[in-house]
Parts: structure tokens; C-alpha cells; sequence
């Protein structure tokens, strides 16, 4: 655990950086827009590089705040009655530039009339986002990532399955922890902070739900999550 006095300070360090760098993503995107004239190809390809390092920055900010939440007991969830599927769908059409970039593709099989959870939307769609951005950067090229939402004995499980690096035994038991990469992560130069399933299990937790993985080296991952269906679908 962080001292008090060390999360205050990077809560106040990211919230005074968070403002500016918004600042200059959308600035960028304005020259992007070329609502201020013509850009060669060589300079937006220098201005798209600039826009996804900004944002990366702001990802990681974000994940920083949230961390200092949950460190605090201030993570807030405003859940209500949703839908998964709509939000699985949503998620997967706007990481399509993602599988294209890395020749691999996305296969999503939801069960029709699946009840609703009660969950906090805006959470649920960051866990999905973090889940699948993940299979897709760890999937080897040509790689196949499936996608499901089923029912099953009173929940609503979502499964993201990849057949890429897999996750070597020793690490295992390390996956959710703050900060963790694993050495092939990191030897592949794969982009990210460690955070994001330390986040996804919190947030799932919370709203009582459960999360786990199965995973075996040169075979692939897959990410579970399960959520409880809501009192008003159970008859």
C-alpha cells in the first residue's frame, strides 16, 4: 500500500496534467482536421504520432486517478440496469483500426435475449476496451480473437479468448497485481502500464461480480468475467 501523502500527490499531479494535454489532443486534432489548411504526408504522419502518444498519456493519467481512488476508498460506480451486449458490439467496432493494424480479426457470439446486469456503463465499457485492446496487442499476426456473452446459473459471463503469447506459469498468480508486465510483454515492446487488469478486477469486484483467466504459454488467453443478473430479470 502507498502512503496517504504519496497518493494525494499523484492524484494532484494527474489531475494538473490531465487539463493540458487534452488541451493539446484536441489542438491536434484541429490541424489534423485540416480545418486550417492542407497538411502533407509527412506532416501528418508526425501529427498522428503526436495525437496517439497524447493519448496514450491520457489513458495512463486516467488509470493514475483511478488507482488514487481506489487506494482512497473513493472509486465511484454509479451502476444501473444494462445491456453487455450493445456495449461488446460498440467496443469491438471501434477497435477494428487495432485488429486491422495487427492482421487479426474479431469473432463475437452473444446469446440472444440475455438478461440485464447492474453495473456502472461507463466501467463495464472500459474493462471490455482494456480486455480486447489486450488480446489484440498479445495475438500473434493473423491472430483470432473470440468474443462471447452467455447466461449461466444466475450470471452473465463474458469471455475474450486469444490465441496469442499466453501467459507463462510463473506469472500466473501475478496477472492482477498493481504494475505487474510479464517478461515476454516486455521483451515484445508491447505498449501499456500494468494497471489496467489491477482496475478491471477492482471495478468487477465491487460490483460483485467476479473476474479470472485460463492461459497457456505459445497457445493463448482467455479473460472471463462474470456479473450477477439483476433481481427484476429473475423470476
Amino acid at each position: 500500500m502507498f502512503s496517504t501523502k504519496l497518493i494525494q500527490s499523484v492524484s494532484l499531479i494527474s489531475h494538473r496534467l490531465r487539463t493540458p494535454l487534452s488541451v493539446i489532443k484536441g489542438a491536434i486534432e484541429t490541424i489534423l482536421s485540416q480545418e486550417l489548411g492542407p497538411l502533407n504526408a509527412e506532416q501528418n504522419d508526425y501529427l498522428n504520432d503526436a495525437l496517439k502518444n497524447t493519448q496514450r498519456l491520457i489513458e495512463l493519467i486516467n488509470s493514475l486517478l483511478e488507482i488514487s481512488a481506489i487506494e482512497e476508498g473513493g472509486l465511484r460506480l454509479t451502476p444501473k440496469d444494462i445491456d453487455l451486449g450493445p456495449i461488446v458490439n460498440k467496443v469491438a467496432r471501434e477497435l477494428l483500426p487495432l485488429t486491422k493494424a495487427s492482421n487479426s480479426q474479431i469473432k463475437i457470439e452473444i446469446e440472444e435475449s440475455l438478461p440485464q446486469v447492474n453495473a456502472d456503463p461507463d466501467k463495464m465499457t472500459e474493462i471490455i476496451i482494456n480486455l480486447i485492446s489486450n488480446a489484440i496487442k498479445y495475438t500473434l499476426n493473423k491472430g483470432i480473437i473470440k468474443i462471447s456473452l452467455k447466461q449461466q446459473n444466475g450470471e452473465i459471463i463474458f469471455a475474450c479468448q486469444d490465441n496469442g503469447m499466453g501467459i507463462i506459469t510463473e506469472e500466473q498468480t501475478k496477472i492482477f497485481q498493481k504494475y505487474f508486465r510479464g517478461d515476454r510483454v516486455i521483451t515484445a515492446e508491447t505498449e501499456g502500464s500494468g494497471l489496467g487488469l489491477y482496475i478491471a478486477k477492482e471495478i468487477i469486484d465491487r460490483s460483485g461480480g467476479r473476474i479470472w483467466f485460463n492461459s497457456e504459454p505459445d497457445k493463448g488467453t482467455t479473460f472471463y468475467f462474470a456479473l450477477p443478473i439483476t433481481t427484476t430479470n429473475k423470476k
